[in-house]
């Protein structure tokens, strides 16, 4: 079959999408290989409760940072052409109000998320981590801008390098230091380097504006968004926080291992996939055809999570290969850990069409209800181990993400909403 020939068939807006797609998975092929590396180096680096520590502050540091969801700037990505620039200029200015109190509000919280998790050295590693909230309002409006414009291309290369800067960083650091504050270092790395890109080699120049009124009406039609963002990150790190408080140091250790070999190298390869296809969508349902680009997103997305199924194959044999013999024990939870992967992309692929649909609110409704039951399902019920565990996190996230693919469709298809719709 002459692939070339079938890639010229395509429409301009599929040709883009698979365009914006190949760029995006082989960014995130090279952050996955940055990835694995600083893993690699760091579980040699550091013990099993140091390395516990160290992911429990990078998640602590991401659930801080997306408080910048408030701001509205994704809304930018999908508004009317006539509301880009009033929402631009007010994403720019709301951007470092919210960046400020971020920064202020973990660094106060820091010592109550340290005693209350038991994980007391966390607290001054995320004091001096919410520093970084301070750069990304340099660059936020640039980023959406270029997502609006599909230049995911671009956007990919300028991405995975300050990515790769974080996950090299990070492990130079915990091989040196051989302590939980690389994590500390990686993260204002990261941050410097994102911000130093995108302002450097974007073309945008949104110059801020407060307006009450405006900004009152801009943050009306944000907060949905946030709430369902919000509700996203938790529900994407809740297993983490649970598990610090009723796993063992030893069990949280392997825990957080297993899932950072497996979701966390994985999550990178779903986050794009969800980038490349939320302009896309966003564009076929302003044009009433969405039918056909749901079943070509949940294509993508299922052929995208077949690399995971090979992952959890693989793991058995790339493990103690790469890791050492140290982390044998947790080959089970990584293979089994990577099918919550699966989950999770179907998961965010149905709520990102909800998102296109304009369903804003049943967007941050249907994401609540996600957390609050995978809350209960983990809170709730008594584990003996830490593979008990990730089995119930995996089962509840797969019956959550059948269970609304299957609701969305038949719900479109019964209501004749291809697209189009607005609340």
């Amino acid at each position: 079959m002459d692939l070339s020939a079938a890639f010229k068939r395509l429409d301009k807006s599929n040709r883009r999408l698979l365009q914006n797609l190949l760029s995006l998975l082989s960014a995130e092929g090279v952050h996955r290989i940055s990835r694995l590396l600083s893993i690699i180096v760091i579980a040699r680096a550091l013990g099993v409760e140091a390395y516990g520590t160290m992911v429990f502050v990078a998640i602590c540091h991401e659930s801080f940072r997306s408080l910048s969801k408030l701001s509205g700037g994704l809304l930018i990505i999908q508004c009317k052409q006539r509301d880009l620039l009033w929402i631009a200029q007010q994403a720019a200015s709301l951007n470092w109000g919210i960046a400020i109190i971020t920064m202020i509000l973990q660094w106060q919280l820091a010592n109550v998320i340290g005693s209350y998790f038991n994980q007391l050295e966390a607290a001054t590693l995320l004091k001096y981590s919410a520093l970084a909230h301070l750069l990304y309002p340099l660059v936020m409006v640039r980023v959406n801008l270029m997502h609006r414009r599909q230049q995911l291309k671009r956007f990919a290369v300028l991405s995975t390098s300050s990515v790769v800067v974080e996950d090299l960083s990070c492990a130079f650091l915990a091989f040196y230091l051989q302590s939980a504050w690389c994590i500390v270092f990686a993260k204002l790395a990261s941050a410097a380097m994102w911000c130093f890109l995108f302002y450097r080699y974007s073309e945008d120049n949104i110059e801020a504006r407060f307006k009450a009124n405006l900004a009152h009406k801009l943050l009306r039609q944000a907060i949905p968004v946030f709430g369902s963002e919000l509700a996203k990150q938790f529900r994407l790190s809740c297993d983490v926080f649970i598990a610090a408080r009723v796993l063992g140091p030893e069990a949280f250790g392997f825990y957080s291992f297993a899932r950072n070999a497996a979701i966390g190298i994985a999550q990178s390869l779903g986050n794009a996939f969800l980038r490349a296809i939320h302009p896309y969508l966003a564009k076929e349902f302003s044009r009433n055809e969405g039918f056909s680009s749901i079943w070509r997103s949940y294509g993508l997305c299922l052929i995208t999570s077949s690399f995971f199924v090979l992952q959890s194959l693989l793991a058995p044999l790339y493990v103690p290969l790469l890791f050492g013999e140290a982390w044998q024990g947790a080959v089970k939870l990584v293979s089994l850990l990577c099918y919550a992967s699966v989950a999770l992309l179907l998961l965010d692929c149905s709520l990102l069409i909800i998102r296109c649909l304009n369903y804003f609110k049943w967007e941050a409704l249907l994401q609540s209800a996600g957390l609050l039951s995978l809350c209960a399902l983990l809170q709730f019920n008594y584990f003996d181990s830490a593979y008990s565990f990730a089995q119930a996190f995996v089962i509840g996230l797969g019956l959550m993400s059948f269970l609304l693919m299957i609701a969305l469709i038949a719900y479109l298809y019964f209501n004749k909403m291809p697209g189009g719709h607005y609340e």
